[in-house]
């Protein structure tokens, strides 16, 4: 999804007849972040398993290019409004960060929990 939205948000960038983006979730919450169902509950080789001792540069360095793609909001020359449907964690929490103006649903939450790993990518947002 990380790609996808770079893209998406590339080619609202380009497009004249594009003026503003709301930016929302499907379903009931905005986004529960990474895929941990694939990333940690899919037996054999993807993305979120690595071969022991635990190397946390490779994690490092795929957050960092998710952050990137992710950045792509922030930089976006269009406003755009985070409409927080829901909840809004990990991965799903630095995408609201990057937009410009955040409404939310009473009842939704933003929080990042792997920052007791290595910290949140998008640590400057939350200010």
């Amino acid at each position: 999804m990380p790609d996808d939205i770079a893209s998406a948000f590339k080619h609202a960038a380009k497009d004249d007849s594009v003026h503003v983006v709301v930016l929302t979730g499907a379903g009931r919450g905005f986004c529960g972040g990474y895929d941990l169902k694939e990333f940690a509950e899919t037996p054999g080789e993807n993305p979120g398993i690595q071969e022991m001792p635990w190397d946390p540069m490779i994690d490092y360095n795929f957050m960092d290019r998710c952050t990137q793609n992710f950045m792509s909001i922030w930089r976006c020359n269009k406003p755009v409004i985070g409409s927080i449907n829901g909840d809004a964690v990990a991965g799903g929490s630095d995408i609201a960060l990057c937009c410009d103006i955040i409404i939310m649903n009473e009842k939704a939450r933003i929080g990042y929990p792997p920052s007791r790993v290595w910290g949140c990518p998008t640590t400057a947002m939350w200010v």
